[in-house]
Formats: C-alpha cells, structure tokens, sequence
C-alpha cells in the first residue's frame, strides 16, 4: 500500500531535518511514499516534495489540505519538529491493511535544560507514551498518526473552525473511534520530538502551551468524558 507523508509546516528550521530523516528511513524500505508539505510560508523544497499553499497559519487547515491532495492509501500525519526513526517506513508496513487508524510513539528527544526539563517532569508529553501502554486507543497526537485516508475523508477530516489549540487532535481521534472503532497503537513506529531551547520565546511559548492544553481538557473532558478513559473499561494493556 502507498502512503501519503502529510506536514503542515509554518517554515520552521526544523522541517529540513524532518524532510532528511524521511528519506533516510524511505531508502531502508521497499513502500512507496509521497511527501506533501502545506505551508503557510514560501519556502523552497527539492522537486522531490509536492508543497501547497496554507492559506491560514492552522495546522488542522494545513493537514486537511494535505490530505486532499494525497494519492496514498493511508495519511500518515507528522509534525515539522519530528524525526523519524530510520526503521520507520520497515516497520509501518507491516502493520498496514489491518486496521483504519494507528496511532505511533513519539519520544521526545532531551536537552536537560531547566526549561525542557521542566516540561518533562510537568507531564505535558504524557500522551506521547499512550501507545506504549495500551494496544488500543480512542485518539493519537498528530504527530504521528496513521489513518486510511477513505476514512480519513469520511470521518469528515479535521475540524478547521476548532475555537481550541490544542484538542484538535483528540477531537478528530474521538470522531473517527466512534465511526471505526480504537487506534490500533504501534510503539515501534516511532518519530523523535524536538527538545525545547531554554530561550525567551520558548519560555512564552510553554506558558502560552500551558494554558492552551488546560483550557482544551476542560472542554474536551466536558464533550468527551471518555477521552480520559478508564483502562480497565475497554481497553487491553500491552
């Protein structure tokens, strides 16, 4: 099966490093990939990578543009500041053509600053470890996440007018689980997180990271109480 590598980039550095380690995995596997990139900046990529304009600065709006134009059977959604593991693409496909979703583990990587430190201890990244833990689950980060894109399409994408940063993810996760049953969770698919610098506009960024996520599980745990899911309810520990 083919897969469709769907990046919503604002231009950050980081996508060159993102771009390296997809080819890289890419040249240790037989599966065929296309790589899209939504940017709501104008950047220059090798002619190897499809790049579309992102009107809005709106990740969801970037990742749903992607999507449209994907030729893949499955979208495989993945953060500009993320690496992949070299054994990415091997250990995908073994994995494909058994369920309509997966969700992948992502480790961030550390910088053991006081700030990236206290990100870490803050539990912040928490959710990252979910497919570690369970071999089920009701939504993924986008940062690595897997979907058949008919259902993709059909679970009506990504929801652009989210007045929410930060629940976009598990909005979409909840809607789609709903429709097709549990993520399957694949912990040796893994990408590789950016550490946090320890700079003034990193310390902005993580407060403003701090209120948007506290803000998001309040809304979502009043719209979908069972996002925050007892493990024992239905789902099997690995």
């Amino acid at each position: 099966m083919d897969l469709s590598i769907c990046i919503p980039t604002i231009g950050r550095r980081s996508l060159n490093n993102l771009l390296n380690s997809i080819r890289a995995s890419k040249d240790e596997s037989s599966i065929n990939i296309e790589i899209i990139v939504a940017s709501s900046t104008e950047i220059n990529l090798h002619n190897d990578i499809i790049v579309i304009k992102n009107p809005s600065k709106k990740a969801s709006v970037g990742r749903n543009i992607c999507a449209k134009h994907a030729k893949g059977d499955y979208l495989v959604f993945i953060d500009d500041d993320c690496l992949l593991d070299t054994n990415y693409f091997t250990a995908i496909a073994k994995q494909l053509g058994n369920s309509n979703g997966f969700a992948g583990y992502v480790e961030r990587l550390r910088d053991n600053n006081p700030l990236d430190t206290a990100w870490i201890y803050a539990g912040f990244d928490r959710y990252f470890s979910l497919p570690m833990l369970y071999s089920k689950l009701r939504w993924s980060p986008t940062a690595n996440l897997v979907v058949l894109k008919e259902s993709f399409i059909d679970s009506r994408c990504f929801t652009e007018g989210l007045a929410l940063v930060g629940g976009e993810d598990v909005e979409f996760g909840m809607r789609f689980t709903e429709r097709y049953g549990p993520l399957k969770s694949m912990k040796e698919v893994k990408v590789y997180h950016a550490p946090l610098q320890y700079t003034p506009e990193a310390v902005s960024y993580c407060l403003n990271k701090a209120f948007l996520y506290g803000r998001s599980e309040q809304w979502l745990g009043r719209i979908y109480p069972k996002y925050l899911y007892d493990a024992e309810e239905d789902q099997a520990p690995q």
